[in-house]
């Protein structure tokens, strides 16, 4: 799996229409954390779409646009910039998720709660 994501310029994620608020992606942190960016085909209203227009690490395309997802993949092939930027911030959205900066919030609250 991991050279595969090394050897990839973008990811491919799909989602549904309508399934997006049931669960998030588990295999996106792993994508981003390899340094590549996503395209995503998910409702606007879901956690993934949100995440990928909030953080910028990709595009998202609504479920049953087969045009819009044409136009973005060659617009996306002719600017290895974008891919670039994708990838960046990428790595800084999965630093949320890093061991220690969960362990060091988590133990954050514990003491706040231990203090009430």
């Amino acid at each position: 799996y991991s050279a595969l994501l090394v050897d990839s310029d973008l990811c491919f994620i799909t989602q549904q229409a309508g399934a997006g608020n049931a669960f998030f992606p588990s295999k996106l942190l792993g994508i981003l954390a390899h340094g590549r960016g996503v395209l995503t085909v998910a409702d606007k209203e879901s956690e993934l779409a949100q995440a990928v227009e909030k953080e910028g690490f990709g595009v998202n395309i609504p479920p049953g646009d087969a045009h819009g997802l044409a136009h973005e993949l060659r617009a996306l092939s002719g600017s290895p910039e974008r891919l670039v930027e994708f990838a960046n911030a990428g790595a800084k959205f999965v630093q949320h998720f890093d061991q220690e900066t969960v362990l060091a919030e988590f133990a954050t609250t514990l003491e706040k709660l231990a203090a009430q």
